[in-house]
């Protein structure tokens, strides 16, 4: 009697915990359950409202005022979301969507905030008098700057030569496009061995007339390649803006390497001599000139530092010839004959010595000679814009292949871009980006890739 009474009072035990773990663990796994879907539902929630807020600020490039731009940005960011947040995910039932713009005059960047809320069922948490349903509510934010872009084209002899420049001129014009005008503001420089500000950097460049794009399908080809004046007076643009709170870059494409720069030139006299010797310094364009089979055979100058029009590649040497001294006429090739040598530093300040290659400035009869002067000039421009710490531009290349017996130098570009992947990257100054195009058929993505970029900096 006494062992079957004790199994009974086992079991009794046995029935009275299970019993008394159920009460605890159907709760705790409920529990578990109902806090895994909200999570999943929250996880869901905040994707989508990224997902809207991102492609919003994206969107804000079209438009050209801020009322425009937000009810773009509005409508993007919600096709967005309800793209991420299927109807009834997860047992949800609808609940609310926000999406506001808003811009900072001071700072130039504009915000999209995107809030959202859903109502998520509670399986087993409304057993213990927790409702049916809760709320899950989130909000995302995403910013973009305001963009100034100077685009620096060039349009040297290769470029014609080569058939290259409706190639570049489409290229550029998606490029253009891809910016908000009565926002951004997009400026044009065009280079050979003198330059011309064909557009301003502002926020007209879609609207005015003759615009940006009109001004890129003018372009026509000739002269040399002058860099560094070409860089130089892209960064002035961006400074004459004044605005640090902008993301403010310069987008240089060129198909060679430079082969001339602008300077002041120090006479020397000529014998014999029946003039009056001048004795001021002469402000031109030193380059050098090569053969029908693009080889370098003669320096040649000076040349006028500017051109007249976007079609102006007629390079003309300066006036104030005097026969038998100075600037000897009409052979441009002489130019080593009428100056000491080249100076160590542009007409802008930037060092043509040192830098990027070694130089003898002695030597301005020497091709060679000249375009090492002209690539640390442009280097030193490169650097010194890099150096501002207030505006901090960004520079961004492209270089085009198929054209010169030149081509660009790819360490070099990426140099003055400060490319990441340069072997003289720099860390502390804004890091830009070389794009290699092989042949004008790789031109458009280039530019492409350029304008992503700029955006992606945007953000």
């Amino acid at each position: 009697m006494t062992a079957i009474t004790t199994r009974s009072n086992r079991r009794g035990v046995a029935l009275a915990a299970t019993a008394l773990a159920m009460i605890v663990l159907v709760p705790a796994i409920g529990l578990g359950i109902d806090g895994a879907t909200l999570y999943l539902v929250r996880a869901k929630l905040s994707q989508a409202i990224d997902a809207g807020a991102l492609a919003g600020a994206r969107s804000l490039n079209t438009g050209a005022d801020i009322a425009s731009q937000a009810t773009t940005a509005q409508q993007v960011a919600t096709k967005f979301f309800y793209a991420n947040v299927p109807a009834g995910f997860w047992g949800t039932s609808t609940g609310s969507l926000t999406v506001d713009v808003a811009q900072d005059d001071a700072t130039k960047v504009r915000t999209v905030t995107v809030s959202a809320s859903v109502r998520a069922p509670l399986y087993f948490m409304s057993i213990l008098n927790q409702g049916a349903s809760t709320v899950i509510s989130l909000s995302g934010v995403a910013s973009r700057r305001d963009v100034n872009v100077m685009l620096v084209l060039d349009r040297s002899g290769s470029m014609s030569t080569a058939n290259a420049i409706p190639a570049m001129q489409n290229a550029a014009t998606i490029f253009v496009n891809k910016f908000a005008a009565g926002r951004d503001k997009v400026g044009l420089l065009t280079f050979g061995g003198s330059y011309f500000m064909a557009f301003h950097p502002s926020t007209t460049f879609k609207t005015a007339s003759p615009n940006v794009t009109t001004l890129i399908g003018q372009v026509a080809g000739g002269g040399s390649t002058n860099t560094a004046q070409a860089l130089w007076l892209a960064y002035q643009e961006i400074v004459k803006l004044g605005e640090p709170g902008a993301l403010n870059a310069i987008v240089l494409f060129t198909d060679g390497r430079p082969t001339a720069f602008t300077a002041d030139f120090a006479p020397k006299l000529r014998m014999p001599c029946t003039c009056i010797y001048p004795t001021s310094s002469k402000l031109g364009v030193l380059t050098y000139y090569v053969d029908n089979h693009q080889n370098p055979v003669y320096t040649a100058g000076l040349f006028s530092t500017a051109a007249t029009s976007i079609t102006d590649v007629a390079e003309q040497t300066p006036a104030d010839f005097s026969q038998g001294c100075q600037y000897y006429p009409p052979n441009w090739s002489s130019v080593h004959l009428d100056f000491v040598g080249m100076p160590t530093q542009d007409y802008y300040g930037n060092a043509t010595n040192g830098g990027y290659k070694t130089v003898d400035l002695t030597a301005i009869s020497q091709p060679d000679q000249v375009e090492a002067a002209s690539t640390n000039a442009a280097d030193s421009a490169a650097s010194r814009i890099r150096a501002d710490s207030t505006y901090r531009p960004v520079i961004l290349t492209i270089g085009l292949g198929g054209t010169s017996s030149y081509p660009p130098d790819p360490d070099f570009m990426k140099r003055i871009s400060n490319d990441p992947t340069s072997q003289y990257y720099t860390a502390t100054e804004p890091a830009g980006l070389y794009v290699w195009s092989p042949t004008t058929a790789q031109l458009q993505q280039a530019f492409m890739l350029l304008a992503s970029e700029i955006l992606r900096l945007a953000q």
